[in-house]
């Protein structure tokens, strides 16, 4: 993970390249000093989270360690939401076997559920919802969950129709 960096710890020559955004859009707005918490991930390119002060050299070391501290959580999270907003695209790829053991998994129905409502054996339900949970991005039924609830397509398109249970 990189380390959050503040405008003073900033080469030289890094200034100069950014000498016409700093001046358009942070000196003239008063902000004299920026402390960049940069979000770890491929998924992402390169992203990160500017923390903004009106007095130069605001941002000390403690500042930069909680920026760091801050950084991993905020990666994760990202992470979590970029696969949310993957699922609308990634239900294309999954079969339709795939689909309903999917829906059934995010309405919160055990593998021994899923497998007597669909008349198959619990390892074809763990197959699949491995499958699901690797072409989603989502590392447990949890985040499967909420990322299959937030998808924009209707439930009809998604096999069972299936709404999460009480």
């Amino acid at each position: 993970m990189a380390t959050p960096i503040s405008l003073d710890h900033l080469p030289q020559q890094v200034l100069r390249r950014r000498r016409r955004y700093l001046n358009t859009f942070l000196f003239r707005h008063g902000i004299y000093d920026k402390l960049v918490i940069p979000l770890a991930g491929d998924y992402l390119g390169a992203a990160g989270i500017g923390l903004l002060a009106e007095e130069d050299g605001a941002f000390n070391a403690r500042d930069g360690a909680l920026a760091l501290r801050i950084a991993r959580h905020l990666s994760a999270q990202t992470r979590f939401h970029v696969a949310v907003h993957r699922v609308g695209v990634a239900h294309v790829q999954l079969s339709p076997r795939q689909r309903e053991v999917g829906e059934l998994a995010a309405a919160v129905y055990t593998n021994s559920e899923i497998a007597i409502r669909l008349h198959i054996t619990v390892d074809t339900v763990k197959k699949h919802l491995s499958q699901v949970l690797k072409t989603i991005e989502c590392r447990n039924r949890t985040e499967l969950a909420a990322a299959w609830n937030r998808r924009d397509a209707p439930r009809g398109q998604h096999g069972s129709g299936v709404r999460a249970r009480s």
